[in-house]
């Protein structure tokens, strides 16, 4: 807390020279206000925990990881026999989606001997959101997946296969490219960049 309102202190000794002039540009007054709340932003990271709002089908479980800003969801599908050296697939939703729209595929895919996962990036699902309307940085959406690929690869023994859907899609070169994490197998669906 204590930094917070150092950095609420800082925006305001920012501003108060700005808005003495605020009459003579109001631009000025726009820009002061806008770096106040970035710089308060910067020093609390602020974000909410959010429940499950739907339970899931049989054999598809939630759980939580350890993600740069809180908790992350991830569902998991486990089959009832595996295939031995066969990677596990990692499902990564678009910007207005969530893990539970993979649920079917996941459903599909366990029943014919594939580890499934599925991830809600920051501010979505049921994964931590940002207390005050805002735009995620596409840094932090990489920092989800490295985490979750790292996690997944410590728990399964081998990169999982992403499959990424639209932006989804796009974020994984990113990753890939960065070396923060490994995949030997790309399927980006409709991918953006």
């Amino acid at each position: 807390m204590e930094a917070a309102n150092n950095a609420l202190h800082k925006a305001i000794d920012t501003l108060s020279p700005l808005l003495t002039r605020a009459s003579e540009r109001p631009a000025l007054l726009l820009g002061a206000s806008l770096a106040a709340l970035i710089a308060l932003r910067a020093a609390t990271k602020p974000t909410i925990e959010v429940s499950p709002s739907s339970p899931l089908p049989q054999g598809i479980e939630r759980v939580f990881i350890e993600g740069p800003n809180g908790k992350l969801e991830l569902l998991v599908s486990n089959p009832a026999s595996e295939k031995k050296d066969c990677p596990s697939l990692l499902f990564l939703h678009g910007g207005f989606g969530n893990a539970e729209q993979f649920v079917w595929w996941m459903s599909r895919l366990s029943s014919q001997g594939f580890k499934c996962y599925s991830l809600s990036l920051y501010g979505h699902g049921a994964s931590n959101k940002p207390i005050w309307l805002t735009v995620v940085p596409r840094s932090t959406l990489e920092a989800d997946v490295v985490a979750t690929i790292n996690f997944i690869s410590q728990v399964d023994g081998i990169e999982p296969v992403l499959v990424g859907h639209s932006s989804g899609g796009g974020l994984f070169p990113a990753v890939l490219q960065s070396g923060k994490a490994k995949s030997s197998v790309l399927t980006p669906l409709c991918a953006v960049p």
